[in-house]
C-alpha cells in the first residue's frame, strides 16, 4: 500500500511539475510589435491569437517563453497547434448555423447528385447537413408517391 501511496504521489508530481513548466508567462502578448485595437470583439482577439500562435516554431514559441522547449514540450506544442488548427477551420464554419434553403433545395431537387454536389463544391458542414434534410424529403416523398399510385 505505501509503494502505491509512493507511485501516486511521484505521478501527481510529475504531471503538476510538467503543466506548470509549458505555462505561458502573463506578459505574453499576441504580437509586441502591434497593440490590438479596443474595438476589436473578444472573440476577434482570440482568432487572431490563433493564427498567430498556429504559425509560430517551437523556437520561436521558446524564445517568447524564456527558455528552451524540450522534447515532450515541443510535442506538446505541436499538439496545441494542430487542435488549434482545427478550432480554426470549426470556426470558419460556425457562422453558418440555421436552415439552409440552397442546401434544401439543391437535396431536393436532384436528390443523391446534390449531395454528392454539395460534398464536392462546399466545405460547410451546415450546407452537407442540409442537403442530406433535401434528399430525405425526396426519397419520403418518392416512397409516399410509390406507394399510394
Amino acid at each position: 500500500m505505501k509503494l502505491f501511496r509512493l507511485l501516486f504521489s511521484i505521478t501527481v508530481l510529475s504531471f503538476i511539475s510538467y503543466a506548470g513548466g509549458s505555462a505561458v508567462p502573463s506578459s505574453f502578448s499576441i504580437n509586441p510589435t502591434t497593440d490590438v485595437s479596443p474595438t476589436v470583439s473578444k472573440k476577434q482577439q482570440e482568432i487572431a491569437f490563433m493564427k498567430w500562435f498556429v504559425n509560430l516554431s517551437p523556437k520561436e514559441y521558446g524564445q517568447y517563453r524564456g527558455k528552451k522547449l524540450n522534447v515532450f514540450e515541443k510535442a506538446s506544442f505541436k499538439l496545441t497547434q494542430y487542435r488549434m488548427k482545427q478550432q480554426l477551420k470549426a470556426a470558419g464554419n460556425a457562422g453558418s448555423e440555421g436552415t439552409n434553403w440552397g442546401g434544401l433545395a439543391l437535396g431536393f431537387f436532384l436528390g443523391l447528385l446534390g449531395v454528392l454536389g454539395a460534398y464536392i463544391f462546399s466545405r460547410d458542414s451546415n450546407f452537407h447537413k442540409w442537403t442530406w434534410i433535401g434528399c430525405g424529403i425526396w426519397v419520403v416523398l418518392s416512397l409516399l408517391i410509390f406507394v399510394v399510385f
